[in-house]
């Protein structure tokens, strides 16, 4: 999931919880 967010950094926004949550 963190690699859609990381390509995309619009999508960041749409998977906020997501991307947080791979972050950690």
């Amino acid at each position: 999931s963190n690699a859609g967010a990381t390509s995309n950094p619009h999508s960041r926004s749409r998977s906020f919880p997501e991307a947080a949550r791979s972050h950690i």
